[in-house]
């Protein structure tokens, strides 16, 4: 008999792989490996679905371990040359998915999300090298409150919260343009003694010439090129996060730098696949009608009403 091989089904099931074809213990023995059912499997598919079983399995053993660690010490120890980007995107998934079936139901309330931590502060969930983290106090006003600003942000009736969400205009104006909008922003402002809190903040993380952050680094007018640095943020994050101690050992970054190429060799297979993550259809409508909205700030120099209509909509998903 040809070589066969046993991998696990979506429901923990093992499978006999043979010929790129499926089959449970029982069909195997009943068809002489013979299969009628449907077409063979693809390559692609079959090895995803490797991948994607034993990462779902190695995560349930050890809830504490990254699932990109998982995924990308699986991609080194397997023979496994067909796998995509998108693919550890979805295996990825597919681990969050089974680790959040062993936490606690998401809670409704206050009071029942501290009566849940007070539940699992002595679980595995709640340990990190075998010492807990979590400590959770007798009383539950350890938990701060929502601040003046907050609530008035959240409250869309607010006139302090709708001042706030003109700040969110600020980043699609020129950066000599900035300045000019604080101003104008700090005389409508309806509270002082509440607003100056975050307008004092704004202004001297941000807003001046010599702050941390000036208007040159964060402001430029909209367009459809990418604002953020995000795949440079994420990529030293993630490799950071790998090591814990300042000063690791050699054979531990060179470990580190050999899992990080196997998912670097997944992204330039869908490179080459052309297969690229495209601008959802939601962000591409809202940015195009935020560059209209600038080019009619150009005519009109209504400076509120341009931070007004383009600040809302940048609210965040939830607020």
């Amino acid at each position: 008999m040809e070589n066969f091989k046993i991998i696990t089904s979506e429901r923990g099931k093992e499978l006999v792989l043979l010929n790129n074809d499926k089959y449970s213990y029982t069909t195997f023995h009943s068809s002489n490996g013979k299969h009628v059912n449907h077409a063979s499997n693809n390559n692609e598919k079959i090895e995803r679905q490797i991948l994607r079983e034993n990462c779902k399995r190695k995560a349930e053993e050890n809830t504490s371990t990254r699932p990109l660690k998982i995924i990308r010490t699986e991609l080194l120890n397997s023979d496994l040359p067909n796998i995509m980007n998108n693919d550890i995107t979805s295996v990825r998934k597919a681990i969050y998915d089974k680790k959040r079936k062993q936490y606690p139901i998401y809670p409704t309330s206050l009071n029942e999300a501290i009566s849940q931590l007070k539940n699992i502060q002595n679980n595995d969930l709640c340990m990190f090298k075998s010492e807990q983290f979590v400590f959770v106090p007798e009383t539950n006003d350890f938990i701060n409150g929502e601040s003046k600003l907050r609530s008035a942000y959240k409250d869309n009736n607010d006139e302090l919260g709708q001042w706030l969400k003109l700040f969110l205009g600020l980043p699609f104006l020129l950066p000599t343009d900035v300045d000019d909008a604080f101003t104008k922003l700090m005389a409508i402002c309806p509270d002082l003694e509440v607003g100056s809190l975050f307008s004092d903040y704004v202004l001297n993380t941000c807003i001046e010439d010599d702050s941390l952050f000036p208007p040159i680094l964060w402001a430029q007018v909209p367009s459809l090129n990418p604002r953020t640095t995000n795949g440079a943020e994420s990529f030293h994050r993630t490799y950071n996060g790998q090591f814990y101690s300042t000063h690791p050992p050699t054979h531990a970054v060179i470990s580190i730098l050999k899992e990080t190429q196997t998912q670097t060799v997944a992204i330039i297979n869908s490179i080459e696949n052309n297969i690229t993550k495209t601008m959802a259809s939601k962000d591409y409508n809202r940015i195009i009608s935020t560059i209209n909205l600038y080019k009619e700030f150009e005519q009109n120099k209504d400076i509120i009403r341009y931070l007004k209509l383009t600040g809302n909509k940048y609210l965040g998903k939830k607020y």
